[in-house]
């Protein structure tokens, strides 16, 4: 309330974002062999948060069951995600499929998955090209595509974040309008592409670089700062996806600007780790408060 007030946001209803739990950490993010740095699940099914937290729950915990019958060991990363080496990076999908489907969960009509790639990390810019150590092999721009387009192809993907280098601004630009040709219904998420910045938006925008933004506070260090961007991003009709950082605190603030700002979406980490579930539990706080 305190921030619509202040902010002169022109919202007359809460709307309740939906959470992107972070289920695998790889990359800079955990001590394993994954390069993609993370694996998400999106609860679209369920209407109350509540219920969508429950369900990302349930299958974080089914997940650990399917993950130990591999023979793979259970220890989290940076955001509460399960970080065993694996053989490939297609890997954790297989998991996360086996594991909403054995928590009771339809795959693609109750939950979606996503990824981050920070694809920023496996960029060469004197090569331009992408490389990966699973198996060893550098990928350019249009070979990147062709991976997301077999994702797309064999997996509920719903979101990818930073699918490439944050200056490679061509392959933003050809892949988001490939999506739309498609009619690919998925969220092209900037984040080190904007890095919560009016400037950098304003320049995805003139391009078409993306449909959604990443906002993350301390990013670009004010909360003025921070609303200018979300606006300008809902101006333009750009989904909004308020997140965490890997160095978190259980300071939840962000659950309030997420609900705030009316975002459709929130990032909180895996349902684990004090500092990830304490937004899961603010949120909760806040649903209770509207529907008293």
């Amino acid at each position: 309330k305190w921030l619509q007030k202040n902010y002169k946001l022109q919202i007359t209803n809460y709307k309740l974002p939906t959470p992107l739990m972070n289920l695998f950490n790889g990359g800079k993010h955990a001590d394993t062999n994954l390069d993609v740095q993370e694996y998400l699940i999106i609860p679209h099914g369920p209407r109350k948060v509540a219920d969508k937290i429950r369900a990302g729950s349930e299958i974080f915990h089914a997940l650990a069951k399917v993950l130990k019958r591999a023979g793979k060991d259970t220890d989290v990363g940076n955001e509460g995600g399960y970080a065993p080496r694996v053989s490939n990076n297609e890997d954790p999908l297989r998991y996360i499929m086996k594991a909403i489907m054995q928590a009771g969960y339809t795959p693609g009509k109750e939950i979606s998955l996503g990824l981050d790639v920070a694809a920023s990390e496996l960029y060469d810019a004197k090569k331009e090209k992408y490389f990966f150590s699973l198996p060893k092999k550098w990928i350019d721009a249009d070979g990147m595509m062709k991976v997301y387009k077999h994702g797309l192809s064999n997996y509920p993907l719903m979101s990818i974040e930073d699918p490439f280098a944050e200056d490679d601004w061509g392959a933003w630009v050809k892949f988001n309008e490939k999506c739309k040709m498609r009619n690919e219904k998925i969220l092209v998420i900037g984040d080190d592409l904007y890095t919560t910045n009016v400037e950098r938006l304003k320049k995805g925008i003139e391009l078409g670089a993306t449909n959604a933004i990443l906002i993350k506070p301390n990013q670009i260090g004010t909360l003025s700062e921070t609303i200018d961007t979300i606006l300008l991003a809902q101006k333009h009709k750009m989904a909004v996806v308020i997140s965490h950082r890997s160095g978190e605190t259980s300071d939840t603030t962000i659950a309030d600007l997420a609900v705030a700002v009316n975002a459709e979406y929130i990032k909180a980490g895996a349902p684990s780790r004090g500092e990830r579930v304490a937004k899961y539990d603010r949120l909760m706080e806040i649903e209770r408060e509207l529907t008293k």
